[in-house]
């Protein structure tokens, strides 16, 4: 950041790069650090819909994209595919980075099993 204030927002670079961030698990504090922004400067950036509208649904996307990228990583570690994999770890980091619970999700109750090869 060279000069004082806010970052500025760039339309043609960040909604792209926080999809494709999202799409590789990083959490909001690492985009953050990534862009050496504040999670502020994020949020202020995200709900300016007039301004905006494009990183508001970026933004929005992200979530699902994370959470995409953790369930592949957790069915992965599951199946043995990722060397020294820790459930402990795993449960820890999506009920912290992505609001997880141990309630059951109703409307999702796709079995894991379905793509499993064997």
């Amino acid at each position: 950041m060279a000069g004082k204030g806010r970052p500025t927002y760039k339309k043609s670079k960040h909604p792209i790069e926080f999809t494709e961030l999202s799409k590789k698990g990083y959490t909001l504090s690492e985009i953050c650090s990534e862009w050496n922004i504040s999670r502020d400067t994020l949020w202020k950036w995200g709900r300016d819909k007039e301004n905006k509208p494009e990183m508001v649904e970026a933004i929005a996307q992200g979530k699902m994209h994370r959470e995409a990228w953790f369930v592949k990583a957790g069915k992965a570690a599951m199946m043995g595919k990722v060397k020294n994999a820790s459930g402990v770890h795993y449960v820890w980091l999506t009920k912290n980075t992505l609001g997880w619970n141990d309630d059951p999700d109703p409307y999702d109750q796709v079995s894991i099993i379905e793509d499993v090869e064997f």
